[in-house]
């Protein structure tokens, strides 16, 4: 038995994890020194999973793709088969409430990509699935793309000629070190002002030349079109107008850009916004400042990007999610059970 569950440790992937499992794992060890079963102590309190996406697609982008539909729609169905699938505002309500059941999660969608109403909303309506998509609004039916994907769909028309940014070389063949000079460039560009980074970027668009794709002005969801998912169950949340790093700002730059993002989106469906996700939302993106000025906003709830599931015991506004995986369908329900012990 032990020998056969370390086999579908191995298998699934899940041995991988545990290097960022952090103290809430209880690794057992047999006496061969393969993990024992049961592998991991169970948390004190119910768990939920918050699953994070942006596009979903099959367009095949090579620097932003989407999740592949049928992928998605896999994905979708994983979930409400094994899992209890809420909004992520019910959760908040739930974990607050200490009412979670087990087997809790939600999904979310980040910008407002028109892929989220073409392509995934017609996936959560045939399973039923609410989902909470935070909308960068300065984006949205304003034929603006947001500043990461200009840079996105710079390096999509790019030829091989390596670029200088800021005295950064930036190698542009082969493909792998275009990407890698893509991340270190995305690094730069989250780490400086708002001026300076359009600045930056518009050196990027000169050095390589080429105009706004053809689909620029049909990335982003329409109002008509949130309004219908609003009416059909799907919640909405704010992600700020231009989607820049928070905390890169002034206190009042960043209280400006969340404000208007929630008004924005109150007015537009005429119900409360009160959940909110960090652009970028790692750990240097979010801060207690901002903490503070999202409660004085009357916000209930924030999500990172951090990875991991939640409880009652986390701070709602430092919520983590985790991206989904590529679903076998024999050890995905492996997987999303075993996810719900990380932290």
């Amino acid at each position: 038995m032990t020998r056969f569950f370390a086999r579908v440790l191995r298998a699934t992937g899940l041995d991988r994890l545990l290097s960022r499992a952090g103290d809430r794992w209880r690794l057992r060890r047999g006496a061969n020194g393969e993990p024992a079963f049961p592998y991991v102590a169970r948390r004190r309190d119910p768990s939920f999973q918050v699953f994070t996406y942006h596009r979903v697609n099959d367009g095949n982008a090579r620097f932003f793709p989407g999740v592949p539909v049928e992928r998605f729609r896999r994905q979708m169905e994983v979930l409400s088969r094994h899992a209890t699938v809420l909004s992520l505002g019910e959760l908040v309500t739930r974990a607050r409430e200490g009412s979670l059941e087990p087997r809790c999660a939600a999904v979310t969608f980040d910008d407002g990509y028109r892929d989220n109403y073409e392509r995934a909303f017609p996936i959560l309506r045939e399973f039923g699935l609410p989902a909470t998509v935070f909308l960068a609004t300065g984006a949205i039916e304003t034929g603006s793309l947001l500043w990461h994907d200009r840079v996105f769909d710079a390096f999509e028309r790019a030829g091989d000629r390596a670029l200088t940014v800021s005295g950064m070389p930036l190698a542009m063949a082969p493909v792998a070190a275009r990407r890698a000079s893509l991340a270190e460039l995305l690094a730069l560009l989250r780490s400086v002002g708002r001026d300076e980074r359009e600045a930056l970027i518009r050196d990027v668009e000169l050095q390589i030349g080429g105009g706004a794709p053809p689909d620029a002005g049909e990335r982003m969801l329409t109002w008509n079109q949130i309004a219908e998912m609003a009416g059909a169950g799907i919640s909405f949340g704010a992600h700020t107008v231009s989607h820049p790093i928070l905390t890169r700002l002034s206190d009042s730059e960043a209280a400006a850009e969340i404000r208007t993002s929630r008004e924005t989106i109150e007015r537009r469906l005429q119900r409360k916004v009160d959940l909110f996700a960090y652009p970028n939302g790692t750990a240097a993106d979010f801060n207690d400042s901002l903490e503070r000025e999202l409660k004085t906003q009357g916000f209930r709830a924030a999500v990172t990007t951090l990875w991991g599931a939640n409880d009652a015991r986390t701070n709602p506004f430092a919520l983590r999610r985790m991206g989904f995986w590529d679903v076998d369908s024999d050890v995905a329900p492996l997987r999303l059970a075993w996810y719900r012990f990380s932290s």
